[in-house]
């Protein structure tokens, strides 16, 4: 009885000292409430992590601890940190989390025309309709404030420095990059491909049908 008595005494001992706590839950857009698939979660001060699958759930062991902070990240989203508390005699903790896409904000910028336009509305500054990314850097579909509205194409770096103004030949009216990150002008009659070739602004026309079909 006593070699009994001793063994539980022992075992519950040890199986105190191993006894571990799960966080598990599902991370999610904030919105839509879709499953942010491979979105990144890390505890604090340590390198253990792990990664959410594609339903969003994830799932992450503990032992002997008394408090955590984990922190959840997403590309595109807004990361956040959650302090978790580990008390005794628990488990498994649920954890669910929602992530925020990040705010894109553009600064505004004047890009003035180098000549002078034959009828001007107001100013001789152009006005925006589109952009796309170049790397770091920004490409801008523009416009005269004329009657025949010229299109043009503006290449300016992070800084808002002038990199290349190139005008096109025909009306555009907006700008499409592919998942190659080729960019293009669309109009309703052509469409050109820019070309960036040791820093200079380049266009070539291609048949809009075949863009169409694509």
């Amino acid at each position: 009885m006593r070699a009994l008595l001793i063994f539980s005494f022992m075992f519950c001992c040890v199986f105190s000292q191993s006894q571990s706590t799960i966080v598990m839950g599902y991370l999610t857009d904030s919105k839509s409430k879709a499953p942010l698939n491979k979105g990144t979660i890390l505890v604090d001060k340590s390198t253990k992590g792990t990664t959410a699958n594609k339903e969003g759930f994830y799932k992450l062991k503990f032992k002997n601890k008394e408090e955590i902070i984990l922190h959840f990240s997403f590309v595109g989203y807004e990361s956040i940190s959650k302090t978790v508390n580990l008390p005794k005699g628990i488990d498994t903790i649920r954890l669910n989390v929602q992530l925020r896409t990040e705010a894109q904000i553009i600064q505004s910028i004047n890009i003035v025309a180098d000549r002078k336009p034959e009828k001007v509305h107001g100013n001789q500054q152009y006005s925006i309709s589109d952009f796309e990314f170049h790397g770091n850097d920004l490409i801008f579909l523009t416009y005269e404030k004329t009657l025949k509205k010229r299109s043009s194409i503006v290449w300016v770096d992070r800084n808002q420095n002038l990199k290349g103004r190139l005008e096109i030949p025909s009306r555009v009216n907006e700008l499409y990059c592919d998942y190659r990150n080729r960019i293009y002008a669309l109009g309703n009659e052509h469409v050109y491909q820019l070309t960036f070739k040791r820093d200079r602004l380049g266009l070539i026309r291609l048949p809009i049908d075949d863009l169409t079909q694509f």
